[in-house]
């Protein structure tokens, strides 16, 4: 078992995968397109809003489809192998973003950033955890994942306000293409990491995929857990599409938009850094709770039409990456060894699945009735599934970080 002190060679190849991974972190996703990217679909390529959130709705199809298999593959053929093909499909999808003139290439495209994004979740954060488990040191693991994410929010912030200003003198395809040239560099250090040991799993690859859904479908705390995970992952999906156009209806010029977008950035990483601090004084189920909550009703402040109100709007920058970060972290602890990649994308998918039904719903009431009263309507509809998702995990009793019981009592043996 992972468990076990590693031998020297191992220890030391452990703490190399904890050095190269904040460095992964960052340029797996070297994103100079995020200011642009609604305004390049809409004015270089055609589409209307809501045909950028049927685009967001098929992304996040692809990524329900795609999360359970890809966790298994991680979990099943390592991590790392799980960290190469994801990086490499993000490359390679940037550049097919940024250069693809037909509608079907561009939403081609689109969802294969969904694939990319799948093989890519649950094998980083159990590549973190199971690197740093054999070393004892697995109480870092919230807030490493808070500076990592915060490094990578901090990242994309800069290259959000560079990728912006640029189209003031570049087509608004250059970033994109940008993008996918400076993200390169992560295939290479996802290549360099090294796979960390764990136990290895008698199921073969389809039980594994069954015994994960099993234990999630069987534990109301971590299912209740990656419902409060899907609602502040639907708002912030909801703010980051809508964003754009909000702050272009208060009168910004298009390549101005990055300092809207990177100050939005750069609440992220304060979210990511505040994570542990946050738990620590609010306690585990407020910071749930709270942090739901303000993702949901913070898009009442983009309904608004209200300049001064922005960083309302961009509150769900904040509270969500605060809210990931001990999600994430109370499932991986919930999670058997040999299915922690696995139990970690089924929440990832769940997340993405209400992202279909929200995106679709939106892109519609936006067509039909305009994005502000869209924006108040998803606004109080977030807030009241935030009350009962909280409610049943309340009910589900295992309120702690640590649970009380091992992820391996609950579970039978292998067949």
């Amino acid at each position: 078992m992972s468990t076990e002190t590693p031998s020297p060679t191992d220890a030391a190849a452990l703490r190399r995968n904890l050095r190269l991974l904040p460095w992964w972190w960052v340029v797996r996703w070297a994103w100079f397109g995020e200011a642009i990217w609604v305004i390049y679909l809409i004015t270089e390529r055609g589409l209307t809003l809501g045909e950028v959130f049927l685009f967001e709705a098929a992304f996040r199809a692809v990524v329900i489809a795609a999360e359970v298999p890809t966790g298994m593959i991680a979990d099943r053929y390592g991590r790392r192998r799980s960290l190469v093909i994801g990086t490499t499909l993000t490359v390679i999808t940037f550049f097919a973003f940024g250069t693809g003139s037909g509608l079907g290439l561009l939403l081609a495209a689109y969802t294969v950033l969904g694939l990319a994004q799948a093989f890519m979740s649950g094998a980083d954060s159990s590549m973190l955890f199971d690197s740093l488990r054999p070393l004892g040191r697995d109480a870092e693991f919230a807030g490493r994942t808070g500076r990592l994410n915060a490094y990578t929010t901090a990242a994309i912030a800069a290259f959000t306000v560079v990728g912006a200003g640029a189209v003031h003198w570049v087509p608004l395809w250059a970033p994109i293409v940008i993008s996918g040239l400076l993200s390169m560099p992560a295939i290479a250090l996802a290549w360099a990491m090294t796979e960390p040991p764990r136990a290895r799993s008698e199921r073969s690859f389809l039980a594994t995929g069954r015994a994960a859904l099993a234990h999630v479908r069987h534990s109301p705390p971590l299912w209740s857990a990656m419902a409060l995970m899907a609602i502040g992952e639907t708002a912030i999906v909801t703010m980051a599409v809508t964003i754009q156009p909000v702050v272009v209806g208060y009168g910004v010029p298009v390549w101005a938009l990055g300092l809207f977008v990177g100050a939005q950035m750069a609440m992220a990483t304060l979210g990511s850094l505040l994570a542990t601090t946050v738990k620590r004084w609010f306690g585990l189920p407020l910071t749930f709770a709270g942090s739901t909550l303000a993702c949901a009703l913070a898009l009442l402040a983009g309904a608004s039409g209200v300049p001064w109100l922005f960083p309302l709007f961009a509150l769900p920058a904040i509270a969500f990456n605060v809210l990931m970060v001990h999600v994430i972290d109370y499932v991986a602890r919930r999670a058997p060894e040999d299915q922690r990649a696995t139990t970690i994308s089924i929440g990832a998918m769940i997340a993405s699945g209400g992202n279909v039904v929200a995106s679709l719903a939106i892109g519609v009431l936006i067509d039909s009735v305009g994005l502000g009263a869209a924006l108040t309507i998803s606004a109080f509809m977030l807030a009241a599934l935030t009350g009962g998702a909280f409610a049943l995990w309340w009910r589900a009793g295992d309120h702690a970080s640590e649970p009380a019981i091992m992820p391996a009592d609950l579970l039978p043996p292998a067949p």
